[in-house]
């Protein structure tokens, strides 16, 4: 199995999109599972104080 990674933003609602030469080269179709790794790599300096959603 080929791994892929990629940086992106995360989108109003929490949503974030798998970028399309990633989907392209995957092979990927509407209904696929696949596996995802999130992990913050640059810290929001307001994160701190940041309140959450209501």
């Amino acid at each position: 199995m080929r791994e892929y990674t990629t940086v992106g933003r995360v989108f109003s609602g929490g949503k974030v999109t798998i970028p399309k030469s990633i989907r392209d080269a995957m092979r990927l179709r509407d209904g696929d599972l696949v596996e995802i790794t999130i992990r913050i790599v640059e810290e929001d300096k307001d994160r701190e104080t940041a309140k959450p959603p209501v």
